[in-house]
Order: structure tokens, then C-alpha cells, then sequence
């Protein structure tokens, strides 16, 4: 487990099959993967896009500019997520069900390290400034900190820890609760729990555009409204939760546009792309089951994983909406 795989004809099984379809007049291509595509990474120049496919207990490399799989490598079974450190191009991958940690070097999947975790984690973020991991345990509402691979003492969180962001330039660590309504603000260098702030629903995502002070947090399950989805948008300098977004029904994850202009949510009806400048709305139909969606870093291309059909979809928006 976790080396890379020598399946005979890798470069063949992995050459791409791509078609461009017509979308509501949007050009359409699709990437063939594994079975059981889920979590979608990205490196910062949009050249790399890595899948993590369930079905398969493997991790995808592929190259865009070739249009081709460069690399497979193996993981546990269970449900997969994927962080990358666009910075070091090194690629977190979760077993969340093995409780297994995988660090592999990108784009080749070289394995670094293979390691096991105290609880089953929910997401993950890297505090370069001390070498410090920091991983969520969602069945425990604790996260828990890894100094240089040294385990720190765990911090109780709210219920249902389900993701992570680390307010750039700052120890600060913003946990959304899923079960609790609240995110809640650690500082890493004390180790310590400082702040609480009330939600608007379930928060279980974070996104924040490049060089912005506002945080984008995806919101479900309203009592009133069990099926809706938000975006609430956070002022950080204030630590206060603002203005909403509605994104309609069973939002299963979203991404940005670049600045923050645009909001890409996916859910079983398909690709949604809102411009906020204009309240307009655009809806692509996209692969059956989709997991994942991620933005090339130039905001031209949305890329959504859709588990039944074993495939990536890559969209390309009208101007007007990217």
C-alpha cells in the first residue's frame, strides 16, 4: 500500500480521453479516471490536477497541458481527501475510514511518508512558521497538532469538526462546527481556543479568495429549511459574520473565482456558477454524483469529479460568468 503502482500499461490505461460536448453552448471536456473520482486538488499554475478515486483506493496525477495521467499511486480503502501544499507541491492524502495519513511528492506520487492518525480526520491545513500538521477528528471534536511529527496536546473543538483554514500570514486557525453553528479561532502558538462565532446554519467549508480579508464559508441545514445552502461571508479583521448568498438545495462543496467575484457550487442537480456582481446565475449539467468542484487558477476552466461516471468534467464558463 501507498508506493506507487507498476500496473502494467500505466501510461496507456492513464492516456486521456477527452470529448468536447456541447453544454448550453459551453465546451465540455472530460477526463476518464479510476473508479470512484471524490476529492480534486490543484497546483497554483493549473498544470496538475490530482484525483482521488474511491472506488479504486487510488490517487491520479494528471498533467493538463499533455491531457494525459502521469502518475497512480495506492492508498487504504475508504473515503479519500486530498490537501496540496502548492508551495512544496506536496500532496496530503486522508483515508478517512483507515485513519491513514499519505505524503506523497507531486506530480510523480513518490511516497515521503505513510503514517497513522488518532481519530478519523475531517480536514487538514499546514502552519509553515513551526512545521506544524494539524488535523480535525470529526467522531472526537478535537483537532489535533503535529510539531515536526510530535504530537501536541489536543484542543476540544465544537461538534462535528468538519474543516480547517489558517488565516494567511497569522497563527490563526478558523474551525468550522458542523453540528455546533459556530466557527471557532485558535491561536497555534499558544495552543490555545480564543474565540466563537455564531453561524448562520451548518458551516462545513471554507474558501477565501487570494490577497482578501473576507472568509466564504458553505453553510447547510437550516431547521426551517433542512435542504438549503448559504454562503456566509466572515469580515476577519472584525470577527463577524456578515452578509448571505443562497446557493439553493444540497450543496455538496463549492470553490471561487478569482478576487471572489464568482461562487462555483455543485450538488445532484449539477455545476451552479453565481457572478455576485450581478446576482446572475448560470446552471451546467455536469457528471451524474458529483463530489468535488476546484477553479483553475485564472478562473477559464471549473473542474467537478463525478463518482458514477468515473470522470472529471472540465467546464469553461461564458466570459460573463469567469
Amino acid at each position: 500500500m501507498g508506493k506507487k503502482n507498476a500496473w502494467h500499461g500505466v501510461m496507456a490505461a492513464c492516456a486521456c480521453a477527452a470529448l468536447l460536448l456541447g453544454s448550453c453552448g459551453k465546451r465540455l471536456e472530460v477526463l476518464k479516471t479510476d473508479a470512484g473520482p471524490s476529492s480534486l486538488a490543484m497546483d497554483a499554475r493549473g498544470r496538475y490536477l490530482y484525483v482521488a478515486c474511491e472506488g479504486s483506493h487510488t490517487v491520479m496525477a494528471w498533467d493538463l497541458k499533455k491531457r494525459a495521467c502521469v502518475s497512480r499511486a495506492e492508498v487504504a480503502p475508504g473515503s479519500l481527501r486530498l490537501y496540496l501544499n502548492r508551495d512544496t507541491q506536496t500532496l496530503r492524502v486522508f483515508a478517512q475510514d483507515a485513519r491513514r495519513l499519505y505524503i506523497f511528492k507531486g506530480p510523480s506520487l513518490t511516497l515521503q511518508q505513510s503514517a497513522a492518525l488518532p481519530a478519523e480526520p475531517s480536514a487538514w491545513v499546514f502552519y509553515p512558521e513551526r512545521r506544524m500538521d494539524v488535523v480535525t477528528g470529526a467522531e472526537t471534536n478535537k483537532i489535533y497538532s503535529f510539531e515536526a511529527g510530535t504530537p501536541l496536546s489536543p484542543l476540544d473543538t465544537g461538534q462535528s469538526p468538519a474543516d480547517l483554514f489558517l488565516e494567511p500570514g497569522t497563527d490563526k486557525l478558523w474551525i468550522a462546527n458542523a453540528k455546533s453553528r459556530s466557527l471557532t479561532m485558535v491561536h497555534l502558538e499558544k495552543n490555545q481556543l480564543r474565540q466563537t462565532i455564531p453561524v448562520h446554519a451548518n458551516p462545513i467549508r471554507f474558501q477565501m479568495p487570494e490577497a482578501a480579508s473576507t472568509l466564504y464559508v458553505l453553510c447547510t441545514g437550516r431547521d426551517d429549511y433542512p435542504a438549503s445552502s448559504v454562503v456566509q461571508m466572515v469580515d476577519l479583521p472584525n470577527r463577524k459574520a456578515g452578509l448571505t448568498y443562497t446557493l439553493g438545495e444540497d450543496v455538496r462543496d463549492f470553490s471561487l473565482g478569482p478576487l471572489g467575484k464568482y461562487i462555483y457550487s455543485i450538488s445532484p442537480q449539477g455545476l451552479t456558477v453565481y457572478n455576485l456582481l450581478t446576482d446572475a446565475s448560470l446552471r451546467l449539467p455536469t457528471g451524474r454524483d458529483p463530489r468535488c468542484v476546484v477553479v483553475s487558477p485564472d478562473g477559464a476552466k471549473v473542474y467537478v469529479s463525478s463518482r458514477a461516471e468515473n470522470a472529471v468534467y472540465v467546464h469553461i464558463p461564458d466570459k460573463s460568468f469567469r
